[in-house]
């Protein structure tokens, strides 16, 4: 399955050899786009759900729930992302 997804067939066509693999530096780059969308979505929406679901959270346990997942995103981030800390903080304002 990877051999369709990642290997155009000009990479295919690049070695004989079995154990050597050629992949689509494009192809990668849009696997890594999507994945890290749907790691940032996710991080995003766990705590609304969790918000909307728990209908006993206090304030203070919202705000807890809201700054840790706020953390986590941005911890996040900058480990998968290079990113630099203007950028940051204008990502977690917007």
């Amino acid at each position: 399955m990877q051999n369709l997804l990642f290997k155009s067939k000009s990479e295919r066509r690049k070695s004989e050899n079995e154990l050597i693999h050629h992949y689509s530096e494009g192809r990668l780059s849009i696997a890594q786009k999507i994945l890290i969308t749907i790691l940032a979505v996710g991080i995003m929406l766990i705590p609304v759900f969790v918000l909307f679901l728990d209908e006993y959270l206090s304030r203070g346990k919202m705000a807890c729930v809201v700054g840790s997942f706020v953390a986590v995103f941005m911890v996040t981030i900058c480990a998968v992302v290079d990113i630099t800390p203007h950028d940051l903080f204008i990502g977690i304002a917007a």
